[in-house]
């Protein structure tokens, strides 16, 4: 009896502290208390930021403005900021576009690549890097943002895994645009992109009912454990990186009509093996990207060198360039972001030495 008696205290305590936990999190991101819905169901997911995304027609979803929580604090049009303090966005900044990676997830704002080639250079630097792009949605975000800041340079942040992500129309259960090529000619599907009120046949979990759920779910990078309980992803019917090297194209013409440079600059996630790997054989894509971008004339970054060159110096220095989730990579850390940060500062430095910029 005793003993029964303890379990049910441990279990009443255990669920005392588990809503106390739901009410906390909820408080912190202003979530209604009363809300009873699916949060799985209604927001964009693949991102890192999720309690932070609205749903955009253009590019499937974003970042919500001048938001200021533990987990990002963003400004005008949902843009992260480099500090905790909210200030106006900069024109004629440099504006580097991407995905989690450029917007710095797993990383306090100071610590994002933005941030830190902000301090390197001196110059002000925009981060419209957005969780869960791929290569289509940050050049479409790259249309919606030039014009508005009228930067001096675009940087185009590329995960090796970005380009994957050009070849679906639903991602983690969010729909998306996509773009597929024909005849020579670029054809942009899911234009507008179809609200996520529409009915899909992607159920989310009962657990989407607790936004601690999701919440703790989407800290360890493990949100589509909670997402959908069926496939969260669709194939779109096109090639991804037929599609990426198409929109590059149109991206370079449209830069070179504002005098915009452009730099792409081709990112990897981690893993222990890289010292051994060929990057031809085992990142066919980001390699296509690559060749395909230095074809038409556009200026590329390719950190696999650098990042090869860390795990053969100090592996656990390479280790560190990540955020580590025991055995597996997470994003980079502050350490991480620091290097690509320095690559792409000396590159600015050469070229505008050089005069090309």
């Amino acid at each position: 009896m005793i003993a029964r008696a303890e379990a049910a205290l441990l279990a009443a305590s255990l669920f005392v502290g588990l809503v106390l936990c739901e009410v906390a999190v909820r408080l912190f991101d202003g979530v209604p208390l009363r809300s009873a819905q699916n949060f799985a169901r209604h927001a964009p997911s693949f991102l890192e930021f999720e309690a932070n995304a609205e749903f955009d027609a253009v590019v499937g979803w974003r970042q919500k403005a001048f938001r200021s929580n533990a987990v990002l604090v963003t400004g005008e049009l949902g843009v992260r900021m480099n500090s905790r303090e909210i200030r106006p966005l900069p024109r004629t900044a440099i504006l580097a576009v991407g995905d989690s990676f450029t917007a710095g997830s797993e990383v306090a704002e100071h610590e994002t690549y933005p941030a830190q080639l902000e301090g390197l250079l001196g110059r002000p630097v925009v981060n419209g890097g957005v969780g869960g792009f791929g290569t289509d949605q940050m050049i479409l975000w790259a249309y919606r943002l030039v014009p508005i800041l009228n930067p001096s340079l675009l940087v185009v942040g590329v995960l090796d895994d970005d380009i994957n992500r050009a070849g679906y129309k639903v991602l983690g259960g969010a729909r998306k645009p996509w773009f597929s090529v024909s005849d020579g000619k670029l054809i942009h599907h899911n234009d507008p992109v179809p609200p996520p009120t529409q009915a899909t046949d992607r159920e989310p979990h009962w657990l989407g009912h607790s936004y601690l759920a999701l919440w703790t779910a989407s800290r360890f990078g493990r949100a589509d454990l909670i997402r959908f309980r069926t496939s969260q992803n669709a194939l779109a019917e096109n090639e991804p990186v037929a599609a990426t090297c198409a929109m590059l194209a149109g991206l370079k013409d449209f830069a070179a009509q504002r005098n915009l440079p452009v730099l792409i600059v081709m990112i990897y996630g981690g893993l222990d093996r890289i010292a051994t790997l060929d990057q031809g054989k085992v990142h066919v894509r980001p390699v296509g990207v690559i060749q395909c971008a230095t074809a038409i004339g556009l200026d590329v970054l390719d950190t696999w060198d650098a990042m090869v060159a860390t795990a053969l110096r100090d592996m656990a220095a390479y280790r560190a360039l990540y955020v580590p989730h025991g055995n597996i990579y997470g994003h980079m850390s502050a350490a991480g972001n620091r290097l690509i940060a320095e690559l792409i500062a000396d590159r600015v430095r050469a070229q505008t030495i050089d005069q090309n910029w």
